[in-house]
């Protein structure tokens, strides 16, 4: 099967209502290793914490294969451990299923990595496995293993961190 064509567009104010459908399959998928709560009416995760990833605080897109929606990545700018501004964090990543596996997602995470250039911070939970996984191989390739992986165990986060910086 061959490599789709991977795309990256901006969200405008008009791919909310996406957006919010996205999320909902990324908590789904997320509740194999989170307490993602599932309210009465079907919804997952806080609808708080739903809106504040839209905000304006992120930078947020939609990601196409083979000009298909397959998926989303938000950053932020600035480190959600070290709170440092200068960090470029990668806040949210989801590729659905269909698209998993075949290279999706390595190629959009190298096109962010690309646009902006300096230091990021990329963190997976510890029950995430095949997240750890996928960063580390996409982040190796992409870095030529130039990155730092290590742990925190804090309040904030537990698990994996990767860290590097990428150049214009």
């Amino acid at each position: 099967m061959p490599t789709p064509l991977v795309t990256l567009h901006p969200a405008t104010p008009d791919d909310q209502p996406t957006l919010r459908r996205l999320m909902q399959l990324y908590l789904y998928d997320f509740s194999e290793f989170d307490d993602v709560p599932l309210d009465d009416d079907g919804f997952f995760g806080h609808r708080e914490f739903i809106e504040e990833q839209f905000g304006p605080a992120h930078e947020t897109f939609l990601i196409r294969a083979d000009g298909q929606l397959a998926g989303f990545a938000i950053l932020t700018r600035g480190s959600f451990l070290a709170h440092d501004l200068a960090i470029n964090d990668l806040t949210q990543f989801f590729i659905v299923r269909a698209w998993r596996k075949r290279g999706v997602g390595a190629s959009a995470a190298q096109q962010l990595f690309a646009r902006h250039a300096g230091p990021w911070e990329v963190r997976v939970i510890d029950a995430n496995t095949i997240a750890r996984a996928f960063w580390r191989e996409t982040i190796t390739r992409y870095t030529q293993g130039n990155f730092a992986e290590t742990r925190t165990d804090s309040p904030r986060h537990k698990g994996p961190v990767f860290t590097f910086t990428t150049r214009a």
